[in-house]
């Protein structure tokens, strides 16, 4: 095929060639409409290094700010030696030509997004052939095969937060305007605790949080008391927790328990009593409502933890993932605890990021922690790199664990030891015994589950 040929000439003949000439068309026409585009179109979508190179200089263009026409991409063309990669200067008038306005821009970016996606699938699986005939066939190996692969379809799927194109006078404009808003009508998602979301402005999406504690102050109440907030209070988002300690079931007692503040201990020895019941039935009510969603499987390992909440993404949606606990994550037998929990850290935060959704992992503290004085971030760092890769680090105390004086009853601590974007410092909180869950203890301030 010659040179003189006009680039439509050079492109895919699967059906997507005329909507590619179309689409580059429009927007040489309309360079407005490039931020729309970007949103649904990457440059390896078109099916030749020509369409890519024109695509991607007027995504530079107009990340730029700059005004461009036909001649303006021409004279850039020739300053960069590009010309006649793109067919000279004839094949790019003759494109030009091919629409009179852009408003069909989005219609036929739909069809070069389709036709793109065909070609990547379709290499991917042919990829994917080929491996799975040298796979050995054992668990783990093929359950790791399955997640990465599954990872690479959902990159090409693209319902990862769209990071790629940065828009600096849109982003700037829209987070002026984010940072203008009313306090307490953040982004965050808000836990319920008064100070706590004064503190951090809750859970943002793509943050990794870590919540550390010894054993007996509290981790799995605390994630319980929040998620028996969050479910009826945001119905239509779905919350994901893997509990790699607790069944299911002890999870959904305690989410019920919790949501009714009624003591699970207390009515399985004396029996419900009067007033209990409808609490009862009222959180029931209101879990029922809720879209969480409990995966019990003990000893994941990451991989498959990074698979099934890409699949709970791809079904429902996801607002928020509470991991019970980190420690617990399964990894390389052959690697030393500290590398096991270092590599689940990186890939937790990773997770948070891809999925754009907050991630609440618990920890384990080391045991220098056990001697009742307040927990601190030294106590982490013996857990892998988990303070190092977290947004947020939150420490649980209970001085009543240690030291059980009638002054300590019901008293705990979460300490914000680590906040990337505010400050740090500890929040009072209240706990109670018998529905094990956490409440605010200041006066003016409603309770989550008011």
């Amino acid at each position: 095929m010659s040179a003189e040929q006009p680039i439509v000439a050079r492109m895919s003949t699967q059906g997507t060639n005329a909507a590619e000439k179309c689409l580059l068309a429009a927007l040489i026409l309309e360079p407005a409409r490039v931020s729309e585009v970007a949103e649904i179109v990457r440059p390896e979508h078109f099916s030749t290094d020509r369409g890519q190179l024109l695509y991607n200089l007027l995504l530079e263009l107009a990340g730029r700010g700059d005004l461009f026409d036909l001649t303006v991409v021409v004279a850039e063309l020739r300053m960069r030696g590009l010309m006649d990669k793109i067919g000279g200067p004839n094949a790019l008038l003759e494109l030009s030509r091919s629409v009179t306005t852009g408003q069909h821009a989005l219609y036929n970016a739909g069809i070069v997004r389709s036709g793109g996606l065909k070609r990547q699938v379709s290499a991917l699986l042919t990829e994917a052939h080929q491996q799975v005939a040298k796979l050995e066939p054992n668990p783990q190996t093929v359950d790791k095969y399955m997640s990465d692969l599954q990872g690479k379809l959902v990159a090409l799927d693209g319902y990862v937060a769209p990071t790629e194109i940065v828009r600096s006078r849109e982003d700037a404009y829209k987070i002026a305007t984010e940072l203008m808003e009313p306090v307490g009508e953040g982004d965050g998602l808000r836990t319920g605790f008064y100070e706590l979301d004064a503190m951090t402005h809750g859970l943002a999406p793509g943050q990794l949080i870590v919540l550390g504690a010894r054993p007996r102050m509290g981790k799995t109440a605390f994630a319980c008391t929040l998620l028996a907030h969050w479910g009826p209070a945001h119905d239509s988002k779905t919350f994901l927790m893997f509990s790699m300690e607790m069944t299911g079931r002890e999870i959904m007692q305690r989410l019920v328990c919790a949501r009714a503040k009624v003591s699970m201990h207390d009515i399985r020895t004396r029996g419900v009593r009067p007033g209990e019941d409808e609490a009862l039935k009222n959180a029931a009510d209101d879990l029922s409502q809720s879209n969480l969603v409990v995966r019990d499987s003990a000893g994941m390992f990451m991989h498959q933890i990074m698979q099934y909440a890409r699949q709970v993404q791809y079904k429902h949606g996801l607002h928020c993932i509470v991991i019970d606990y980190a420690q617990l994550i399964r990894g390389d037998a052959k690697k030393s605890r500290y590398e096991v929990v270092t590599e689940s850290s990186r890939l937790l935060k990773e997770l948070a990021k891809k999925l754009n959704v907050p991630v609440l992992a618990l920890a384990q503290l080391s045991r220098r922690a056990e001697g009742g004085e307040r927990p601190g971030l030294e106590d982490l760092r013996e857990s892998g790199a988990l303070e190092q890769d977290a947004d947020g680090v939150w420490l649980l105390h209970r001085p009543e664990v240690h030291d059980p004086k009638p002054e300590n009853e019901g008293v705990a601590e979460l300490i914000v030891a680590k906040c990337r974007n505010g400050p740090t410092g500890i929040v009072r909180l209240s706990y109670n015994h018998g529905a094990m869950t956490f409440y605010d203890p200041t006066p003016k301030v409603e309770t989550p589950f008011s």
